[in-house]
């Protein structure tokens, strides 16, 4: 179930809610796919602040101690949310079911992206055990908000840094320094000189956006565009497929 919530008149962003219950597709025929198999299928508007909550029924020792050991789809699973920037919003190992025999797990989750991570449209989570109800699951109660300031994160802006090439990346600044050259001299001479004691704070937010906007054209220009799909390991490194790579061979 898919909710979008807006408060009427407000010109805000809407906030995108996604109820899933992660269950082997119905039918007459046995499947081996699940909700979420579907879900990693779909395109997705990473501008849209999205939570993702319900029952996952996925085991990882990440928020539930009694785990020991991640099953394959699990860790595919994480793998397609960190790989869309999706992140865990329970406080890890906070039981969210407990069976008739006492037996508790936590498999009832909530993952925002980050257009709901920057603009703090999550105000608050919480496992209600009080409120009771005909489920063995507790109550998982969702405090959303009126999006704040969306503020992204300049250090990644959708640029893929892991495989950035250093030597590329300071031919590249060089570069752009020597088409810069009059207003470089001009700053340094000027303000960032070891002889000069002051600088006005006009001086000094000039020569701090001068170099932001070197270092943000060097990025565009040296850092490759971060391709993200179902497939796509964030954690994954040029060090590990040359490790990958010298295992095969050995």
């Amino acid at each position: 179930m898919t909710l979008n919530i807006k408060r009427e008149g407000d010109m805000m962003e809407t906030t995108r809610v996604i109820n899933i219950y992660n269950q082997k597709e119905l039918g007459a025929n046995s499947s081996t796919v699940y909700t979420s198999n579907c879900i990693t299928n779909l395109q997705w508007d990473p501008t849209i602040p999205t939570i993702i909550t319900g029952d996952w029924n996925i085991w990882h020792p990440k928020w539930d101690s009694r785990v020991t050991l991640a099953c394959p789809r699990t860790c595919e699973t994480l793998e397609w949310l960190e790989g869309n920037g999706f992140t865990l919003c329970n406080e890890p190992f906070i039981p969210t079911r407990e069976d008739p025999m006492g037996h508790s797990s936590v498999i009832d989750l909530t993952f925002k992206n980050p257009a709901a991570n920057s603009g703090n449209v999550l105000k608050k989570i919480y496992i209600n055990t009080s409120i009771g109800t005909l489920s063995d699951h507790h109550t998982v109660i969702l405090q959303v908000g009126k999006p704040g300031c969306m503020v992204t994160n300049p250090t990644t802006n959708q640029l893929n840094w892991k495989h950035t090439d250093k030597e590329e990346f300071k031919k590249t600044l060089k570069e752009l320094i020597e088409a810069n050259r009059v207003e470089y001299e001009q700053l340094i001479s000027g303000s960032l000189n070891s002889e000069k004691q002051t600088a006005t704070p006009d001086e000094l937010d000039k020569a701090t956006e001068f170099i932001q906007q070197l270092l943000e054209n060097t990025a565009r220009k040296a850092v490759p565009a971060c391709r993200i799909c179902s497939k796509s390991k964030p954690w994954w490194t040029p060090e590990l497929s040359k490790a990958y790579v010298d295992l095969w061979e050995a």
